[in-house]
């Protein structure tokens, strides 16, 4: 009779992982850490073909870090997602300014500016009393703040808060937004709130890229993140 082959008679490397059948090694035989994160690159992307369970609905598309530019934009948006949000953390810009918003139906190539493309109302109150709206029904941007509380200038008096929009791909409804913002006015120096809503006026436009831009001047600083709510 023969002597029997040991795991010690075996070379390291002698059989390779295109000798092993797929289910030569059952789940059962890998111990529960046998892979850690020093054979996981945790930092590297990785794409899942099936449906991953037990993650969160709201996912983080994209950031933009902001420097001395005179727009924000975000492409990418799809029928993915029933609502995205931009937040804004700690904006400053260059100049006082009103922050606007356009959209993009052919992915970021050129953005709506037409007459009678926008409607928004916004109200805006601040520290020592609430000092008045500013609708429009026919608009080439949507203004997200207005005159009496203008985005201030100044490195301490930076601006946060989050812009919602929805039904951005149903061609017989029309697109709309609202928001919620707070800083501290350049035109007061109190403590200020903005809400507002608006929509795009036309019923088949669903937009694909949205931007943001001041009125004036640019972007100085701070972060605007995308997410996709589904």
């Amino acid at each position: 009779t023969g002597s029997i082959l040991t795991g010690a008679d075996i070379a390291d490397g002698s059989i390779s992982t295109a000798k092993l059948a797929d289910t030569a090694v059952s789940t059962a035989k890998i111990a529960n850490d046998a892979v850690d994160n020093t054979k996981l690159d945790l930092t590297s992307n990785y794409a899942f073909t099936g449906t991953i369970s037990g993650t969160s609905d709201v996912r983080l598309l994209s950031t933009v870090t902001l420097g001395n530019q005179a727009t924000a934009d975000f492409t990418g948006i799809g029928s993915d997602y029933d609502v995205y949000m931009w937040q804004f953390s700690d904006i400053d810009t260059v100049s006082n300014c009103n922050m606007l918003l356009r959209y993009s139906t052919d992915g970021g190539s050129s953005y709506e500016s037409g007459s009678g493309t926008y409607e928004a109302a916004v109200r805006g109150y601040r520290s020592n009393n609430e000092f008045g709206t500013a609708p429009t029904t026919s608009d080439t941007k949507m203004q997200i703040t207005f005159g009496g509380a203008v985005v201030d200038d100044s490195s301490d008096h930076n601006f946060s808060g989050c812009i919602y929009m929805a039904s951005h791909n149903n061609s017989s409804t029309r697109c709309h937004f609202w928001w919620n913002l707070g800083y501290v006015s350049g035109d007061s120096g109190y403590a200020t709130g903005i809400y507002g809503a608006g929509s795009i006026r036309t019923i088949s436009h669903n937009p694909n890229a949205i931007r943001f831009l001041p009125d004036s001047g640019n972007f100085q600083s701070g972060k605007i993140k995308m997410y996709g709510w589904k």
